[in-house]
């Protein structure tokens, strides 16, 4: 299942093109630390190529359904002081002027986050998510099991933090995610994916998530 309605995108698309800005990340950084992430200067120096950046397109229209922006993948091909070449390795969801293979040239201040390599899970895996976190775009709990329903549950269940038991007894009030769409609203989640605890809880003072061992 899809973090956007699928069948809302075509009918957007349908007639209408669809480009893209790449998003300042450096300069939003500033204002938003929490869900503008900036790699530190010396990881941006280290980088090579063949390495993988995400940056974020901003999606030129008002959608619909409220998107803003897609967050994704580029191998870099070419390296020039702080300008950059690279590839798209997604398919774009919404945005339909570019496609996966083709050639995005962007600066150190588009960067996001470099790639974690050898990720000890799977970006496709699915986690448990409730509506309030969605319709908040904000995650603030992240519970991981070990109890697995099938090979693409990840295990994690996201909470937006104030869901009482009435709330998430009733199934409609929870779905499911995939763990890459999941960091499109927190992207501090990439490290707790990672992890191997059992809860992690969004500490606003250090703006990162902790572990709650009680």
């Amino acid at each position: 299942m899809s973090l956007f309605d699928k069948s809302s995108k075509a009918k957007e698309i349908e007639n209408e093109e669809i480009g893209f800005t790449l998003e300042n990340v450096a300069e939003r950084n500033k204002l938003d630390s929490r869900h503008f992430l900036k790699p530190a200067d010396d990881k941006i120096k280290q980088l090579v190529v063949g390495d993988i950046v995400k940056l974020i397109f901003l999606i030129s229209k008002e959608l619909e359904n409220g998107c803003r922006a897609e967050r994704m993948w580029v191998e870099i091909e070419k390296i020039d002081k702080d300008s950059f070449v690279g590839i798209l390795t997604n398919q774009p969801t919404f945005i339909n002027t570019i496609q996966a293979g083709d050639t995005i040239n962007f600066s150190k201040d588009n960067i996001a986050t470099v790639i974690v390599k050898n990720l000890p899970f799977d970006f496709s895996k699915m986690a448990v998510i409730t509506n309030k976190a969605i319709e908040n775009r904000e995650i603030n709990w992240a519970i991981r099991s070990d109890e697995l329903n099938d090979e693409q549950d990840s295990g994690w269940s996201l909470f937006f933090g104030d869901e009482d038991d009435d709330y998430l007894n009733d199934y409609h009030n929870v779905t499911v995610i995939s763990l890459e769409n999941a960091m499109q609203i927190e992207p501090l989640l990439e490290n707790v994916f990672t992890q191997n605890g059992e809860a992690y809880v969004y500490d606003r003072s250090l703006n990162m998530f902790v572990e709650d061992k009680e």
